[in-house]
């Protein structure tokens, strides 16, 4: 039987909680992304190959799509990643959340 676990994914004001697996691709998670971007009530229609994912806030961080979950040691339950899309060519959105404010 496979595990499920959840993970957040923060871009800027978003977060986006996943259920997944050890076993699910990165490239996989993207996929789960776009569909609930292209639900979203502002039709954002972000194409996963427009996408990015990183383990923090390090711009070294960035997951390769055909890893999983499970090749990283760090990505446990309710973990957070982050998103970014892409600005065009090979440029790509700067890694920003918003802190909560109290």
């Amino acid at each position: 039987m496979v595990e499920s676990m959840y993970i957040r994914i923060k871009r800027k004001n978003q977060t986006f909680f996943i259920r997944t697996s050890k076993a699910s691709s990165i490239s996989s998670i993207k996929n789960e992304i776009s569909d609930a971007l292209s639900c979203s009530s502002n039709n954002e229609n972000v194409i996963p190959e427009k996408m990015r994912l990183y383990l923090s806030t390090d711009p070294s961080s960035a997951l390769r799509d055909v890893s999983t979950i499970a090749d990283h040691n760090s990505i446990k339950d309710n973990s957070e990643l982050y998103l970014v899309f892409s600005k065009g060519g090979d440029a790509w959105e700067s890694i920003d959340v918003e802190a909560l404010s109290d």
